[in-house]
């Protein structure tokens, strides 16, 4: 059976096997402890206990971790919109997934910290229900979502535009490149390529992306590829591996083989197999 939303309480450690993804679904994301920056599109998050981030699941994004993945600690909420939209249009209140729109944009909301508290809370509640089996669960998960989307709503102090957040130049041009990846992944990248695009030395910008993303660019474009290629695996059954693999930047179908099995231990052609068998299921 597929589940409309799913929730990590204080969720530890690193679970997923590629660092990019996308899925179907709205993600709340709340960070409660470790030391990490967070990508959404190509806008660099470094975060602090408390950050709430609203992400589109379609938009690719990852956490880099610099501390012990064991410390690494958050709440995460998957949840499909199109189960939650007749409620909030019978309440009037669809603008409330605009919220969604934002960190992609550059955007990040400053919230009360009264109103992360209740936000705690309503996951706590979102967790008992969670493995709750009556008929009234769901319209219960529904009407916490809303509340809690609500009360993120009353509880903002501010948006701030990223131009406005506190950031240095490294973290300036660590988004510059990723931005650039994320309009040319498919195409021939080279390091030389991109530090003519961004004018600075390969050296310096190597050092520079690797400080702030916690990756060196080619294992960035590289990861970014795979990401996009799994999506395209899951999303477009009508096309082949070889068309993936030279629609995504990759040298040969063989190669993105080999690279997507290094992640995920089986080949592209057996995860397409066995997608069937997963419908549903989340990996926070």
């Amino acid at each position: 059976m597929v589940e409309s939303i799913q929730v990590a309480y204080r969720h530890k450690g690193k679970h997923y096997p590629l660092e990019f993804h996308t899925h179907r679904h709205d993600e709340i994301y709340l960070f409660h402890q470790g030391s990490c920056r967070f990508l959404i599109g190509d806008h660099m998050y470094m975060l602090k206990p408390g950050d709430l981030l609203f992400i589109d699941g379609k938009t690719v994004h990852r956490a880099a971790l610099f501390s012990d993945a064991d410390t690494y600690e958050r709440s995460i909420i998957h949840f499909d919109r199109d189960w939650l939209m007749p409620l909030l249009r019978f309440l009037n209140l669809e603008d409330l997934l605009s919220v969604f729109q934002e960190n992609k944009q550059g955007r990040l909301r400053v919230i009360r910290p009264q109103t992360i508290s209740k936000v705690e809370e309503l996951l706590k509640r979102l967790t008992f229900l969670a493995a709750v089996d009556d008929n009234d669960k769901h319209a219960e998960q529904q009407l916490v979502l809303v509340d809690l989307l609500l009360s993120v709503k009353r509880g903002t102090e501010r948006i701030l535009d990223k131009p406005n957040m506190r950031g240095d130049e490294k973290t300036a041009i660590a988004e510059r490149v990723s931005k650039f990846i994320a309009e040319h992944y498919r195409e021939s990248l080279s390091i030389e390529r991109i530090a003519r695009e961004v004018n600075l030395s390969k050296s310096y910008l190597s050092h520079v992306f690797k400080d702030i993303s916690g990756q060196t660019i080619m294992q960035y474009i590289m990861g970014y590829r795979l990401s996009q290629a799994t999506h395209a695996l899951e999303s477009h059954p009508e096309y082949t591996i070889k068309h993936i693999s030279k629609l995504h930047g990759f040298e040969s179908d063989a190669h993105f083989s080999r690279y997507f099995k290094s992640h995920f231990k089986v080949t592209p052609s057996r995860y397409r197999k066995q997608l069937n068998n997963h419908k549903g299921e989340y990996i926070l």
